[in-house]
């Protein structure tokens, strides 16, 4: 279901096989023009409990638009996100890694 400020996903797995069955519900609200909070719970059946939980707010940036998502699964994680509007698909990557100078470089200490 959607409309102009919620949208609304119901969800179900079932795997006969496994004897395995979970609900899923995922919604949107637009709380203004430059803000949406997001909820996703997944209910596993066979044991009766929430296997996870997941809680974004969405900021418009104008350019960018950045989410900070609170997950509980395992354990709980929180995240920063930011993406181009313009292009939404582009990936950042950040990484901390050290490559060792190459053999001749000018940052060859010696």
């Amino acid at each position: 279901a959607k409309t102009d400020k919620w949208t609304l996903e119901l969800s179900s797995r079932y795997d006969k096989i496994n004897s395995f069955h979970e609900g899923i519900l995922d919604t949107t609200y637009k709380i203004s023009p430059k803000w949406k909070l997001g909820i996703y719970e997944r209910y596993n059946f066979n044991s009766s409990d929430l296997a996870e939980q997941e809680y974004t707010f969405e900021r418009d940036l104008h350019c960018w638009i950045m989410q900070v998502t609170w997950n509980i699964k395992d354990g709980e994680t929180i995240w920063v996100v930011f993406k181009t509007k313009a292009f939404p698909k582009l990936p950042f990557e950040f990484a901390r890694s050290y490559h060792m100078p190459k053999a001749g470089s000018q940052s060859e200490g010696g």
